[in-house]
């Protein structure tokens, strides 16, 4: 049999809340409520750790479920203060990370989250509320939280993901965390998953407003090798042989300048009327000017 919303010592719980946990009344009527509510759901005699541990592990992805764990913490702790025990629900392992949902389901998220509708919105769309419009282009989606208010999504985005998860009848939910599930996908999840996935969107935009994908340095890439960059014209006689004679003398004539200057060895010389007055004595160990 199940118990009643109103348990017995009710009051006296509100009144402790109150009174040594320093709460509002409004905050304390809440606990209540929330403990009286875990009472009902829970069978005669069956106040165990492992039945408790089963119940708020339904309750684990809904919206108040932070209130029943704190509801159910305080009012164990009052129980003690009339000298009753009565167990917690065990601290079980964090939830394992969701599914990631396809990239379909997350492309039609996208646009309705552009169009107005929340990701708490979301959550709770079902099919029926995803209908084709009356131009052929488009569907319209109700949305949940602004009724009579709806989103225009193209055809192509509502179906791909519609075709791709087909639902068993139109009351399922729109996004669920597995297909088939009644459970909606974790708020967090979707919103980190609707992050991640307008992220890569807008880097592949400006990829191809910049003309193609990226290319590897070693120039093998998608979209061609990299453009040759023109070689600088090596300054010797070789490499300068393409400069009018003026510009090639005056910067030959500068080379030897250096070289006599840095005391290098100056062998043969690239300026033939240089060469032709620069000798080397080895008797006197210097240079000298022929004339």
């Amino acid at each position: 049999m199940a118990r009643p919303s109103s348990f017995p010592g009710r009051a006296a719980f509100r009144q402790w809340l109150e009174a040594d946990r320093l709460v509002s009344p409004s905050t304390a009527r809440s606990y209540a409520v929330c403990v009286g509510t875990l009472l009902r759901q829970l069978p005669d005699d069956s106040l165990t750790e492992g039945t408790l541990t089963t119940l708020f592990d339904t309750l684990r992805h809904k919206s108040g479920y932070a209130n029943y764990r704190t509801a159910w913490r305080a009012f164990s702790e009052w129980a003690l203060t009339q000298g009753v025990r009565i167990a917690l629900p065990r601290k079980g392992r964090p939830p394992a990370p969701s599914a990631q949902l396809p990239e379909e389901a997350l492309r039609l998220a996208d646009r309705l989250v552009r169009a107005g509708i929340s990701v708490s919105a979301l959550q709770v769309l079902k099919h029926w509320m995803v209908e084709p419009a009356r131009d052929p282009n488009f569907y319209s989606v109700l949305n949940p939280s602004q009724r009579h208010m709806y989103a225009m999504v193209s055809t192509s985005a509502a179906r791909s993901w519609l075709e791709l998860w087909p639902p068993e009848d139109k009351n399922t939910l729109l996004f669920p965390e597995t297909q088939g599930s009644e459970t909606a996908y974790p708020t967090k999840a979707f919103r980190n998953a609707l992050k991640a996935f307008r992220s890569e969107q807008e880097t592949q935009e400006r990829l191809e407003a910049l003309g193609g994908n990226l290319t590897p340095c070693d120039g093998s890439a998608v979209g061609g090798p990299l453009p040759e960059v023109e070689k600088p014209v090596e300054e010797s006689a070789e490499g300068l042989s393409s400069l009018p004679a003026e510009y090639r003398d005056s910067i030959l004539r500068d080379q030897e300048a250096a070289r006599r200057s840095s005391g290098e060895d100056d062998g043969p010389s690239d300026v033939p009327e240089l060469a032709e007055s620069l000798a080397f004595n080895p008797d006197e160990d210097k240079l000298r000017g022929e004339v």
